[in-house]
């Protein structure tokens, strides 16, 4: 195996894995009135998701990267797992049904360790907490979400500092005691 064939397979499952969260979170975002056409980081293009797109930025990393980086690393998905040539390799029906499988485990584990939520609820409530801004109008950080702390509070990210650039006036979702209810 080249050094090429071996990233060609690494791009394909990254590739595949950032499509099955971006499909989720499409049937959230639609099935919260949202058009998941319709972004705000990814602009339009015709059969691109791009609000779902925008949202699964958050999960690239702790989801889809882990999670394949852990699949390739412990071999299980390997050179046999994949069909195609060269317009492009996928994984075989049974490979990606086994992927689908490790990707739902993956899922139903605690985000950030024992008491946290799952990735699963960490996904939903990205999806819920855009929409409860997008109806208040509020501004809040869209890629934030709560650890151990109880679902309504809001947490910034670690190290930043959102008052910067912020509006004279405007009050941050994550100060919930500033919040009009």
């Amino acid at each position: 195996m080249t050094a090429s064939e071996g990233a060609s397979r690494t791009n394909a499952v990254f590739s595949r894995g950032y499509v099955v969260p971006g499909n989720e979170i499409a049937a959230l975002l639609e099935a919260r009135g949202f058009d998941p056409a319709v972004g705000f980081l990814h602009g339009l293009r015709y059969g691109r998701q791009s609000l779902a797109l925008d949202l699964v930025e958050a999960f690239r990393q702790p989801v889809i990267d882990r999670l394949t980086l852990r699949l390739l690393n412990l071999r299980q998905i390997g050179a046999d797992d994949f069909e195609g040539g060269e317009r492009g390799l996928l994984l075989k029906p049974s490979s990606f049904k086994e992927y689908l499988r490790l990707y739902e485990e993956h899922l139903r584990n605690e985000s950030e360790g024992s008491g946290s939520p799952t990735w699963r609820a960490q996904v939903v409530g990205q999806v819920d907490s855009f929409r409860e801004m997008v109806m208040k109008g509020e501004v809040a950080p869209v890629y934030s979400w709560p650890s151990k702390r109880k679902a309504e509070e809001r947490v910034d990210p670690p190290g930043a500092n959102l008052d910067e650039g912020r509006i004279p006036g405007e009050v941050s979702a994550a100060d919930p005691e500033k919040r009009s209810n």
